[in-house]
């Protein structure tokens, strides 16, 4: 009778146990999946569950380094003062730290996007192009570089213009091999060649606070057919602002430094949004478009060619 209890004791426990790694169980490509939606901290403490799990947080395939995913969503975030400049330091080394150590570790030879929200650059550029050169040829698709101090509820004291970090565009792979569909960059410098053709199969674009080189968009447009989003967010050194595309719908231009003149020529153009201080218009010709969005104190329209004659909503704001 003992036996017999102790036979069924042994026999319920496994039961438990493989109820409690029925999870292990799933296919490799389930498990990714599931991963995909932990934050890193998280993510790389499954590897002391068992073996199999090791090294399966290797199967993930989008890489999300924020604050919350580093430290925790129960770290402070103080608000930042000059006298905190040390403390700021600190955080940004002990984030770098952890980035180094996953990226190392990282076993995935597939990466689709690699993301960093983190806060504004201060001067070392080596960390961040050691990163992007570690996973711009495992096929990535997708680029995200926010670097940004309001992000996380801090101030922009003891940062200046030169502290932005200079996007390394040399590191991207040749444009037959690139994949990159989706970049978004904020507190940049975006100065490539005129020459530059690594974007060539972009789709989006997003870049808030960027500095861009003289020849930037001519160059963009000239050897970016394949893009439908461009949203331009407090971008500089835009004296004169040209879009001349033929495959963008989705156009944003929002509180962009001196945009004058203005010309748009866009023929799959649906929806253009316009806001900032001054606008001045010389060309919007969109046959196709469909939304227009102006939100501005004052605009000079005079002599204006203007054509969109497909348009269902039209908005108008004055700040």
């Amino acid at each position: 009778m003992e036996h017999q209890k102790s036979h069924l004791k042994e026999h319920m426990f496994q039961v438990e146990a493989i109820e409690e790694d029925r999870i292990s169980q799933l296919p490799d490509h389930i498990l990714s999946i599931i991963l995909s939606k932990l934050p890193l901290k998280d993510l790389v403490r499954t590897s002391a569950l068992s073996n199999r799990w090791k090294h399966l947080w290797a199967l993930r395939t989008n890489l999300n380094f924020d604050m919350d995913g580093i430290f925790g969503s129960n770290h402070g975030r103080p608000h930042f003062s000059t006298k905190q400049c040390k403390h700021y330091k600190e955080v940004k080394l002990e984030f770098a730290r952890c980035v180094d150590g996953f990226l190392q570790n990282f076993q995935g030879t597939k990466v689709i996007s690699f993301k960093l929200h983190f806060l504004k650059h201060l001067g070392d550029t080596s960390s961040m192009n050691r990163w992007i050169r570690s996973v711009i040829g495992l096929g990535i698709e997708e680029l995200q570089l926010v670097l940004s101090g309001m992000t996380f509820s801090y101030h922009h004291h003891c940062l200046l213009d030169d502290e932005y970090y200079i996007f390394p565009h040399w590191l991207l792979p040749h444009p037959s091999d690139s994949r990159l569909k989706h970049l978004q960059l904020r507190t940049c410098v975006l100065k490539p060649p005129a020459d530059f053709i690594g974007f060539n199969k972009l789709i989006t674009l997003r870049l808030r606070d960027v500095f861009l080189g003289d020849d930037f968009l001519a160059s963009l447009f000239s050897n970016c057919l394949l893009l439908q989003g461009l949203v331009l967010k407090g971008c500089r050194h835009l004296s004169l602002l040209k879009v001349f595309s033929s495959s963008l719908q989705n156009l944003s231009l929002i509180d962009c430094s001196d945009p004058s003149p203005v010309e748009v020529i866009a023929v799959n153009l649906t929806d253009f949004e316009y806001s900032g201080d001054f606008m001045k218009i010389t060309v919007l010709v969109a046959p196709c478009l469909v939304r227009l969005y102006f939100n501005f104190n004052s605009v000079h329209v005079t002599k204006c060619q203007i054509h969109y004659p497909s348009v269902q909503r039209f908005q108008l704001y004055r700040l």
